[in-house]
């Protein structure tokens, strides 16, 4: 059917709710509802003010066109006091044209309450029944409806179509609504106009209903008709609906944090009559500046989220189908100042293959006042011919795969809704180089206590081309009420403390600079279980004298529920003036060396990995070492080290006060060699450095090189006779800052063969520069001509070289500094050639040239053929009391006594007059191969000299020996023996400097063959001096 159905809004004034389904519009001031049938797509709505006799009051109300849905508002002022009349004309139903329909709006009716009157065609009645009117005759209603058309500003008969069906003879109506009928002749036997009351009536009639009763108004909403209230003249007729409103319940106030959603609950709500309800939240207030909106806005349970901090009250309207109810309100708190802004972080710059995966990483952006994030990320630059396309621009870690090599930068602002921040950047560089890519290991997986501290261990990571490698871990999974914080998600070896037992899966991902490795997994279970405290025990207690290694042991310790346990020593008190440390301090063994005699304080504590020890001490009671005993003693650790072939005393190189120790080992690591530098305050190993390649032999040679860079420290010079840097066994010489241990020269050999460092030694400042110079030999170039060459300690730039001059003279087989022995105030150096034949074959030579021009000073010959004489030198210092410095020159060959017993002979620097002469004691022992200006060792003011046999079998066969001489007139002071087959003690001696501060010097000495840890690992050790 059609009908013309209004929804009143603002029209008048009173109380009570609304009647009908659904609810007013928002706002008043409006008329709102529909023309249906269909609908009434089209038509024009009017509506007119009525005056208090009931005509129409120029101009209209207002006015508005159907829409296709026949929905159509008309906006009225708020002060039109009513009653309106409607009207619907034209438009059309279905296609076809649609009937003009009319409903009254009668005044009284409260403000936002629904009225609606629907209209439709009239169809048949009883004849008898518009008799008994009196009053629906075709021209009584057609005089009606011509008005109210002429007002309304409307064409045509307003109700032609609804009294369609008059026949030929002009009948009536052919069909009227009892209920309306009768309402009509109540109010007609009352009095009052007739054709006013059909009016008035019509807006309040409900012709859809089934028995033609008067619907749609509320019992205390009043349509005055003729000056009487209808409900006086037709109570049965006019009824409300039944039943009573509903009751809106919005919730209890809240209270939140600017950021939280609020969740509001109108689940309360009721109904007395058990009708379902319609539910219509609105915010009724908020705080300045806010666009917060509901969402759910139709549902019981709607969600709020503020964007400012302040009040906010929410009205909540129930609806029964028939009533809405009263509204009901709920305020909403929100605490918050002013929002900061959030900081982007877009990652790590890399460098990575092409067509390899990237993944951009802003997971680390964060916003100050924990609102969440949204990122945007934007490709900033890419190499021409690229086309990068990201998997996502708003992901957190979004990936892409570069095709072409260059430059590709990217930037990253993230939100918190309200704020947007800076830009961050980040630059992937992609190389065309090919890479592999590495292989994260996040290690085994751990069980731990609730609590306890955590490690992850990433180190087994690796990558196949050595390249360095970044770590980022993630926390995957974690047990509910958990909040892991690693203590650094991009290292080897995170750690943290679990708060709540269950499964954590950490996964870790490495990157090479270029790939990142596919993510490797760790489960940590965390148990609730109570853990017990471990128990240290550090051993017993020990005596030693100096200088003697200690191990302490702290084995016994445990931890009473089984778990392994970690160690750490501590050295709680030492002598005053003691220098010793420990050693391994995080094993269950380490070392200590005392270095003054009195009382060592170790402590110890053991730790499960939740719980850490009491710590446990054991005292190291140091007595003090007799003149003459043994010191520190270093051992090789592999076979075949040769550890002690070559020592050094080269001073203080740590500035510590103390003189240092350095000890060479030509066959570590497949002869690549290595030199170690140990401290003389408390043995500990202060730095070394190792060959470049296999065969080197680094550590053959060393020695004590001076200040070479003028640091105050003293440094140090070795060689690697085999180098093969320039050629093939052409040789290099390092020469070593006694500070770092770094590398302050390479000084290489000119040609294949060479061997350029068989021989090393620092030479004094030759030049009077003020810095340290150096000389080394290299005795088989040139068909073992040999050479031997002064550098400058500055720049390591040549000053002068000289050279054999026969095949076979080894010119540079022994090299020596050996001070101002001329007095011109320059520093001069000796050289040695084993294999000249001057006074016999191979009886040898050294010659002694002035430092500063190279004028020979002295040239001195073998005692005999085959002596080797020049095969070892060594400066002594002023032995005969003349002010100039003396030497010695080996001959360990030397066999006019016994075969190859060997001959030191001892000169005067200033004139060569040999001051005394030294023999090996038997047949083989090579005496002289080694030699050392020691010091004063016995405290007589004169320095003393070393000298060593290894081929003595006085203890066993070629255990070699040491044996020290009074430098005043070579009396023997001390004699010491190697202790097994071979150990070849004496292959190398140096004069050590008063290592333990007790006035005299000390010797260190070398025995390589030495089977200790290992098979011709080597032995050295420091003999202390004494009267």
């Amino acid at each position: 059917m059609t009908g013309l159905a209004l929804l009143a809004a603002g029209c008048g004034s009173g109380g009570g709710g609304p009647q009908g389904g659904g609810f007013p519009a928002a706002g008043q001031g409006a008329i709102t509802g529909s023309v249906a049938d269909g609908p009434v797509a089209g038509a024009t709505v009017s509506c007119a003010q009525l005056d208090a006799a009931g005509a129409p009051v120029p101009p209209l109300a207002g006015q508005a066109q159907t829409g296709a849905d026949g929905a159509f508002s008309i906006a009225v002022p708020r002060d039109v006091p009513g009653p309106l009349r409607c009207a619907s004309s034209g438009g059309t139903d279905g296609g076809l044209p649609a009937p003009d329909m009319l409903v009254l709006l009668p005044d009284g009716v409260t403000v936002g309450a629904t009225l609606a009157a629907h209209v439709t065609p009239f169809t048949t009645i009883a004849a008898r029944r518009v008799a008994a009117q009196g009053i629906y005759t075709p021209a009584a209603v057609r005089a009606l409806s011509d008005a109210l058309a002429a007002t309304l500003g409307l064409t045509g008969p307003l109700w032609e179509a609804a009294y369609g069906d008059g026949g030929p003879d002009g009948t009536v109506i052919t069909r009227l609504l009892d209920g309306f009928s009768q309402a009509v002749a109540n109010l007609n036997a009352a009095g009052g106009d007739p054709q006013s009351n059909a009016t008035s009536l019509m807006g309040a009639v409900d012709a859809d209903s089934a028995d033609g009763t008067l619907n749609g108004l509320a019992g205390n909403q009043t349509v005055t008709v003729a000056g009487q209230a209808l409900a006086d003249v037709a109570p049965a007729l006019i009824s409300p609906p039944p039943g009573a409103p509903p009751l809106a319940d919005a919730g209890a106030d809240q209270g939140v944090v600017l950021g939280a959603i609020v969740n509001l609950d109108g689940g309360a709500s009721s109904d007395p009559d058990g009708d379902p309800l319609a539910f219509l939240w609105r915010v009724a207030q908020r705080p300045t500046g806010s666009t917060a909106a509901l969402t759910g806005a139709a549902t019981p349970t709607p969600a709020l989220s503020p964007d400012r901090a302040g009040l906010y009250v929410l009205s909540l309207v129930v609806n029964d189908g028939a009533y809405n109810s009263a509204p009901a309100s709920v305020s909403i708190t929100v605490q918050g100042g002013a929002n900061r802004p959030p900081v982007a972080n877009a990652g790590l710059a890399r460098t990575i293959a092409v067509n390899n995966q990237v993944v951009l990483d802003g997971a680390a952006s964060a916003d100050p006042d924990g609102d969440p994030l949204t990122y945007l990320w934007t490709v900033d630059a890419q190499p021409a011919g690229a086309a990068v396309v990201l998997s996502s621009t708003t992901a957190p870690r979004p990936t892409f795969t570069p095709t072409v090599a260059g430059i590709h930068d990217f930037s990253l602002t993230v939100s918190d809704g309200a704020r947007t921040s800076a830009p961050a950047t980040v630059r992937i560089t992609v190389s065309a180089a090919p890479n592999q890519a590495p292989a994260a290991n996040a290690g085994g997986d751990i069980s731990a206590l609730r609590q306890g501290l955590v490690t992850l261990n990433g180190t087994a990571s690796a990558d196949p081309d050595g390249d360095p490698l970044t770590y980022l871990w993630r926390v995957d999974a974690q047990p509910a009420g958990a909040a892991i914080a690693l203590s650094a998600g991009t290292v080897a070896r995170p750690t943290f403390v679990p708060s709540v037992a269950g499964i954590y899966v950490f996964s870790l991902v490495v990157n090479d600079g270029r790939h990142d490795s596919p993510a490797d997994t760790v489960q940590v279970t965390v148990s609730n279980i109570a853990n017990r405290t471990p128990v240290a025990n550090a051993g017993a207690a020990v005596g030693v004298s100096v200088f003697t290694l200690v191990t302490l042991d702290g084995s016994a310790s445990g931890d009473p529920d089984g778990d392994p346990v970690t160690y750490s020593w501590r050295l709680a008190s030492q002598p005053a003036g003691s220098a010793a440390t420990l050693g391994g301090a995080g094993g269950a063994r380490p070392t200590l060396t005392p270095d003054l005699p009195g009382a060592y304080t170790v402590t110890l504590a053991v730790s499960d990995g939740a719980l850490t020890s009491a710590p446990a001490s054991v005292t190291v009671s140091a007595a003090g070492a007799a003149s003459g005993g043994t010191g520190f003693t270093f051992d090789g650790q592999a076979q075949n080290d040769w550890l002690g072939y070559a020592v050094a005393g080269p001073g203080d190189m740590n500035g510590d006060g103390r003189p240092d120790l350095a000890v060479g080992a030509p066959g570590s690591g497949n002869s690549a060699g290595n030199v170690q530098v140990f401290s003389g305050a408390g043995g500990a190993l202060l730095h070394g450095v190792s060959g470049q390649a296999a065969g080197d032999a680094l550590g053959r040679s060393v020695a004590a090189a001076g200040d070479v860079d003028a640091d105050g420290n003293a440094d140090l010079v070795t060689g690697a006779h085999g180098n093969d840097t320039t050629a093939a066994g052409a040789g290099m010489v390092l020469v070593l800052t006694g500070a770092t241990g770094q590398v302050l020269h390479r000084l290489y050999g000119d040609a294949a063969g060479d061997g350029l460092g068989r021989a090393v030694a620092g030479a004094g400042d030759v030049n009077g520069d003020g810095h340290a110079d150096l000389i080394a030999g290299a005795p088989t170039a040139q068909s073992n001509r040999g050479y031997a060459r002064v550098f400058s300690g500055i720049d390591g730039g040549v000053f002068r070289t000289v050279t054999g001059s026969g095949p076979g003279e080894q010119v540079g087989f022994a090299v020596a500094g050996i001070g101002d022995i001329d007095g011109d105030g320059r520093d001069d150096v000796l050289v040695g050639a084993p294999g000249v034949s001057a006074a016999g074959t191979l009886s040898g030579q050294a010659v002694a040239y002035n430092g500063a021009d190279g004028t020979v000073l002295h040239t001195l010959n073998g005692p005999s053929g085959y002596a080797s004489f020049g095969q070892a030198l060594t400066a002594l210092g002023d032995v005969n009391g003349d002010g100039r410095p003396d030497f010695a020159v080996g001959a360990p060959n030397f066999s006019d006594i016994q075969p190859n017993a060997g001959r030191v002979i001892v000169y005067s620097g200033a004139d060569a007059t040999p001051l005394f002469t030294l023999d090996g004691d038997a047949a083989a022992d090579q005496f002289g191969l080694a030699l050392a200006g020691v010091g004063d060792v016995n405290g007589d003011a004169i320095p003393d000299l070393a000298v060593g046999a290894p081929g003595s079998d006085a203890t066993a066969a070629a255990a070699g020996r040491v044996s020290l001489f009074s430098g005043r007139d070579g009396t023997p002071l001390r004699t010491l023996d190697g202790t097994a087959p071979f150990d070849g003690l004496g292959r190398a001696v140096a004069g050590a400097g008063d290592v333990n501060g007790d006035g005299f010097a000390d010797v260190l000495t070398g025995a390589p063959g030495h089977d200790g840890p290992a098979a011709d690992g080597g032995h050295a050790e420091l003999v202390l001096g004494g009267p």
